[in-house]
């Protein structure tokens, strides 16, 4: 999705950063390798768009992190 060269969502993502000027977008770095991997060339992520080692992990950090839903379904946690 934060794919400088194949996202359809462009507008959509300035846009919310219009609204949102302190939003901070990252693409997972599993996926973004993965996409290299298949493809054979480099996946440049857009302008202001960092990557993050595991996307889903992060998501689960900011998640127990904050009292806000980063989700819209829990996460579960083994051995919590």
């Amino acid at each position: 999705m934060f794919r400088e060269d194949k996202s359809s969502v462009n507008e959509r993502i300035a846009e919310a950063r219009r609204e949102i000027p302190n939003l901070v977008l990252s693409m997972c770095g599993n996926a973004k390798a993965a996409a290299e991997r298949r493809e054979g060339d480099e996946v440049v992520s857009m302008a202001g768009v960092g990557v993050v080692p595991a996307g889903i992990l992060r998501v689960a950090e900011l998640s127990r992190a904050t009292p806000t839903r980063v989700l819209d379904a829990p996460i579960s946690f083994r051995g919590s």
